[in-house]
């Protein structure tokens, strides 16, 4: 992965954003080496921003949050078929930034068999919870 994520960074020219999505207990930060990932990932682009799933999974909202962030805890949250109704905060108030990762349907790619499509009017109300 160190060596995918390093070819990305020198080979493509500047790069706005980096999206992770691989975290669970068993296989997280430790075990794929975050802070040398991160660290690399700064030298060879200073100027990206990281989601925070180098430290954990869609449902979690990692250190980013909290009052000891790690080298590794992202630039932003990126909660799963979450809107926050009153954004994220660490415990002083200020506030994080975040994304919405809202899906159409019920899957994250191509199912032919889901035709569970979100109606234009849910879209709509997802859009304006995020602007509120």
């Amino acid at each position: 992965m160190h060596g995918q994520v390093s070819e990305l960074c020198a080979d493509y020219g500047k790069l706005d954003i980096l999206w992770f999505d691989f975290s669970y207990e068993g296989m997280g930060p430790e075990e794929w080496g975050a802070t040398d990932l991160v660290r690399m990932v700064r030298t060879l682009q200073p100027d990206v921003i990281m989601d925070n799933r180098l430290e954990t999974s869609g449902e979690g909202m990692g250190s980013i949050v909290s009052d000891e962030p790690t080298p590794y805890c992202g630039d932003f949250v990126s909660p799963e078929q979450a809107i926050p109704v009153e954004g994220f905060h660490t415990p002083d108030g200020t506030p994080v930034p975040w994304e919405a990762c809202v899906t159409l349907n019920n899957n994250w790619g191509y199912f032919a068999g889901d035709d569970l499509w979100k109606s234009p009017q849910q879209m709509v109300t997802k859009l304006v919870e995020c602007v509120a």
